[in-house]
């Protein structure tokens, strides 16, 4: 099966976390959501810094990844939190 490779650009940092794979664009948009609404986790405290985007291929039949020549943004965790009516904390 061919997974998409997704990552999250950390804009206070200046660096993408390690890539995720996802069967489609919906699924990594949702572990995104899900990431953006845990108020534990680091990215639900300060979301203006971050922003998902695709960033390659993978091959699970043969490990092959496949980059793509640029990371393709997709949607910032502001825009995913003002489509769920979310205000961050505080």
């Amino acid at each position: 099966m061919i997974l998409r490779m997704y990552s999250i650009f950390d804009a206070g940092v200046g660096a993408y976390t390690p890539p995720f794979p996802a069967r489609a664009d919906g699924e990594a948009v949702r572990s995104f959501k899900m990431t953006l609404l845990d108020q534990a986790h680091p990215m639900a405290k300060s979301p203006q810094d971050y922003s998902l985007a695709r960033v390659g291929l993978f091959d699970d039949s043969n490990g092959q990844m496949s980059p793509l020549p640029a990371p393709e943004p997709m949607v910032t965790a502001q825009a995913v939190l003002a489509a769920l009516k979310v205000t961050p904390e505080e």
